[in-house]
């Protein structure tokens, strides 16, 4: 179940262009995104018996450039992550917090975390 719904985000978010991990790398190629299990709420119960909402944040980070190229190149990636989630049944986007520097490994780049469930069953 877990395992299932991690690699569907992964390969839902790769549709995008963007390096997807489906876990914090040793050295991040970016721009990227990286799924670790939501801080939030990894695993509630569903709305179904049987069924459990399998949460994961997903951390976008660009490369180092003039601010405003950093800007917009997370401004395009976070849209174009939207949509993939929006548009991918099961898939629920919880919350985008603020654009700010996010920690990869000691190195701090631009970058934001959003909360993604999707519904699974045992």
């Amino acid at each position: 179940m877990i395992a299932e719904a991690r690699s569907a985000l992964e390969s839902l978010l790769s549709a995008t262009g963007l390096h997807v991990y489906d876990n914090v790398p040793e050295r991040a190629a970016l721009p990227c995104a990286i799924l670790e299990p939501s801080g939030a709420s990894w695993i509630a119960s569903g709305e179904a018996y049987g069924e459990y909402r399998v949460g994961f944040d997903v951390t976008v980070a660009v490369q180092t450039a003039t601010n405003k190229a950093m800007t917009d190149n997370l401004d395009t990636f976070v849209e174009e992550l939207l949509i993939a989630v929006h548009d991918a049944p099961g898939f629920y986007l919880s919350e985008i917090a603020a654009p700010g520097g996010v920690d990869i490994n000691g190195v701090v780049y631009l970058g934001t975390t959003f909360t993604v469930y999707q519904n699974a069953r045992l």
